[in-house]
């Protein structure tokens, strides 16, 4: 079993030097080489994979000298749309390691729509996936591509002219035959391939880790002067095209909050994506702490409270950052498995407004609750610790930390007083410098001086503490997801029976607001389950980041004004009336 963590030995000083994530990885792989910087837990059984620091850098030295030879380095993104999964990690390291930059890839729409715009819009050069986890997803992506037979992973693309390599990233499992019968660079299982295919060529049985593990002929690979200036990361971020916005940061914009904080190694459950800005392990590394989560590639949990209760209780974690819609879940199996004593000493609350209930329940879990504000643009921008003997207001989300600036303004731009509520308006150091290959939106996201436009809405009490209600745009905050509902109502209109489609926020206890599509039907035969229907098909997943409507209600026609322009807030409350009425 791998070490707790442990930094005797370790040189503060020279840690301070560091600005470049590889360079913070080295370190703790020579010095506190058995602890654990990942423990990947089964979701449906004690099955768990422990990835050291030691293991972790030579493991993703070896990628990366493969990625090394393939001439990929400095300049190059590299898109990772790997699950959170040992894999994830370890092709994540190689990145960074070879000297160039991740780009997170989401894909969520079965024709994979999303994952080539991430690519498009990136000029990415690689890109990293495993097809069995894609599925029909990687059909649809593969119809672009075209390759050799020859296991290198080089690839050309008319769609994608800066693509040159994708490669498979795959776990022992099933074995799997390469078949062009039917559509470009299809992976199909034999047994789905068998009866019609006489040329298939069975593909390596051996899975990533077991290859890197015991290949004899890989090297260790990590790039000199990687500086903190180098493109680290790139995150993705909802836009109003249902289409990521790509959001650059360099190392030491990444490592320099965690080092400020002066914070301890210890041990943290966080589920989120390690492609997101809240699930990245850049402060992890930065301190040498392990982190506990979710390998996804295994699946879901079939009861997701259990099995972060499980967790952290097992793996002893210290600090957590769960995920709201399991808050009260969670805290019910404290109450009731652990004598009411918390688990945790700290509970981080981050990704949309916080209300007395909601830190109610938290400090059942945990002896603090870490309320903090900030997006993927602007990183951490407020924070405020609460235990369950203070008063806490609804909204609060702390003083603002010493490196940002925080004004309130209004629709004109003017600056707002003390408890009047508009737009949350932030410069610092950590907001991203502009949006990848993106001009005109990164022009529309600052203002004439400078200040990063978060488009939600709050205000600054008369103590300086920032208080956040939510978003003021039509966008719809839910949980950690902030939803553009443009997009997803166009592909909505092209489903069967549909003659118009809105979708707004109904408010929800838990995650602020859910998805709701108001849909007006164009005959008497038209049924909302077939919409719904096929809504399931065209998006893929249903996990707690989906970006499916989880309400369906027919209107025969949407309420207007006298211009006639659709009534969005009014939609959206006969729609919650309607809900409420069903419950």
């Amino acid at each position: 079993m791998a070490a707790r963590n442990s930094t005797a030995g370790t040189d503060p000083q020279e840690m301070d030097s560091f600005e470049s994530m590889p360079a913070f990885l080295r370190y703790w792989a020579q010095k506190t080489p058995n602890t654990a910087a990942f423990i990947f837990r089964a979701p449906n059984s004690d099955k768990r994979h422990v990835l050291t620091y030691s293991d972790l850098y030579r493991l993703a030295g070896r990628w990366a000298s493969v990625l090394h030879d393939k001439g990929l380095g400095r300049g190059d993104f590299v898109v990772n749309a790997l699950p959170n999964s040992p894999e994830r990690a370890v092709v994540e390291c190689s990145i960074l390691l070879s000297g160039a930059t991740s780009v997170n890839g989401m894909c969520q729409l079965r024709d994979a729509s999303d994952l080539l715009s991430t690519l498009r819009q990136s000029r990415a050069a690689a890109l990293v996936l495993d097809p069995d986890v894609m599925g029909a997803t990687w059909s649809s992506l593969s119809a672009y591509l075209t390759g050799p037979e020859d296991g290198s992973g080089a690839v050309t693309s008319d769609e994608l002219p800066s693509l040159k390599f994708v490669f498979l990233v795959r776990r022992s499992g099933p074995k799997y035959c390469r078949c062009r019968d039917s559509a470009p660079g299809k992976v199909n299982t034999h047994k789905e391939c068998a009866p019609s295919c006489s040329n298939s060529k069975p593909l390596d049985e051996a899975d990533f880790l077991t290859s890197l593990q015991t290949s004899s002929h890989l090297g260790h690979f990590h790039a000199e002067n990687i500086t903190g200036q180098d493109l680290c990361s790139v995150f993705t971020t909802s836009g109003t095209t249902g289409f990521s916005k790509l959001v650059p940061f360099c190392h030491k914009a990444l490592t320099a909050f965690s080092k400020s904080t002066n914070s301890k190694a210890t041990t943290e459950f966080c589920c989120s994506p390690l492609g997101w800005m809240g699930g990245y392990p850049a402060h992890i590394f930065s301190i040498g702490s392990t982190r506990v989560l979710l390998d996804a590639r295994e699946g879901q949990p079939e009861d997701m409270d259990a099995f972060i209760y499980d967790s952290i209780v097992q793996e002893k974690a210290k600090d957590g950052v769960i995920p709201f819609t399991h808050l009260q879940g969670v805290a019910e199996r404290v109450v009731h498995s652990h004598s009411g004593e918390p688990i945790l000493e700290n509970v981080i609350l981050a990704t949309q407004p916080v209300t007395k209930d909601i830190l109610e329940t938290a400090v059942k879990i945990a002896r603090n609750a870490i309320v903090c504000y900030g997006s993927t643009e602007t990183n951490i921008v407020s924070l405020a610790a609460f235990d369950n003997q203070q008063t806490y207001e609804d909204f609060l989300s702390g003083p603002v930390l010493p490196h940002a600036s925080v004004k309130i303004r209004n629709e004109s731009g003017a600056d707002l007083d003390a408890c009047e509520r508009g737009e949350i308006v932030v410069k610092s150091p950590l907001v991203l410098a502009g949006y990848v290959n993106d001009p005109d939106v990164t022009s529309a996201a600052f203002t004439d001086d400078g200040y990063f436009r978060t488009g939600d809405v709050g205000w600054l009490d008369s103590q300086g503490r920032l208080f956040v209600e939510g978003r003021g745009s039509d966008a719809i905050m839910r949980g950690s997801y902030i939803f553009y509902p443009g997009w997803m109502e166009a592909r909505i209109r092209a489903g069967p029976g549909v003659s118009d489609v809105m979708v707004v926020g109904v408010p929800d206890p838990v995650l602020n607001q859910e998805l709701c599509a108001c849909v007006v039907l164009n005959s008497p035969d038209a049924s909302v389950d077939d919409v719904r229907a096929f809504v399931e098909d065209d998006v893929t997943g249903d996990d707690s980041l989906s970006p499916r409507p989880r309400h369906y209600v027919t209107f025969d026609r949407f309420p207007v004004t006298a211009t006639g322009k659709p009534m969005r807030k009014e939609a959206a409350r006969i729609a919650t009336e309607r809900i409420c009425s069903l419950r």
